[in-house]
């Protein structure tokens, strides 16, 4: 089984255009540790991430699951606005009339 250590080193960025601004740039390492009993059953755990806009969570969600596509799931969260041009129901959220959010959350 491999373990993934994800590890921030800041770097000086090639591309920027303010001299010397650094960016953070995300270091991942496997480490191989011995396979666990075939007895042992992993149960799904919730990971949050969380940061400010601009901090990288998309695309290091993005990077996960095209690394992990089976390890990994994303929840959908229901909503009473109106989507959005180009939104889908049950895609970005799940769209529903108030009454109805009302009633499940009851």
């Amino acid at each position: 089984m491999v373990r993934e250590q994800c590890q921030l080193s800041e770097e000086v960025s090639s591309t920027s255009l303010i001299p010397f601004q650094k960016t953070r740039k995300l270091k991942i390492s496997k480490q191989i540790r011995p396979k666990m009993p075939p007895t042992t059953t992993v149960k799904p755990r919730a990971i949050v991430l969380s940061g400010p806009s601009g901090s990288g969570k998309s695309t290091l969600i993005a990077e996960l699951f095209k690394e992990y596509p089976t390890a990994f799931a994303f929840s959908v969260s229901h909503t009473t606005r109106a989507p959005r041009p180009g939104e889908q129901n049950g895609r970005e959220y799940h769209f529903v009339a108030r009454v109805d959010m009302e009633k499940m959350i009851a």
